[in-house]
C-alpha cells in the first residue's frame, strides 16, 4: 500500500513509522480484524474543516497515511462512515492516538521518542 508523501523517497528508504503504517493498514483491511471508530481513538468531537461538524465517534478507521519527510512524518487517520469503502475525512493523529490505534489492532508498535 504506497504511502502518501509529498518528497521524493529512496526507495532503500523506509523507517520504523512506516513499517508500522504498513502494519496498522494490514490489520485495518483484514476483514476478521476489529472495526475501530474515531470515539475509541478519543477523537470525538476534533475539529473539522470550517463549516462542518466535528467527529461524532462513529467514524471507523479506514487506513493510517503519512505526508512530509519519512524521517519525521505527520501521521494522519483516514475515517469514513461503516459500510462504506472509501474514506470522507482524515484527521491528523497523535502520539497518544496512535498508541490506542496499535493497542486496539494487537500491534506492538513504539511511537513517540
Amino acid at each position: 500500500m504506497p504511502c502518501m508523501s509529498h518528497h521524493p523517497l529512496d526507495p532503500t528508504s523506509h523507517t520504523i513509522e512506516m513499517e508500522q503504517i504498513d502494519e496498522l493498514n494490514a490489520k485495518l483491511a483484514d476483514e476478521h480484524g476489529p472495526t475501530v471508530t474515531t470515539a475509541d481513538l478519543g477523537l470525538t468531537g476534533s475539529p473539522l474543516p470550517p463549516g462542518s461538524q466535528g467527529l461524532s465517534g462513529h467514524e471507523v478507521v479506514m487506513k493510517v497515511t503519512w505526508r512530509g519527510t519519512p524521517d519525521f512524518p505527520d501521521i494522519f487517520g483516514e475515517f469514513g462512515a461503516a459500510g462504506t469503502t472509501e474514506p470522507s475525512t482524515h484527521v491528523r493523529l497523535h502520539t497518544a492516538h496512535l498508541r490506542e490505534l496499535s493497542r486496539l489492532l494487537h500491534c506492538s508498535h513504539h511511537w513517540g521518542l
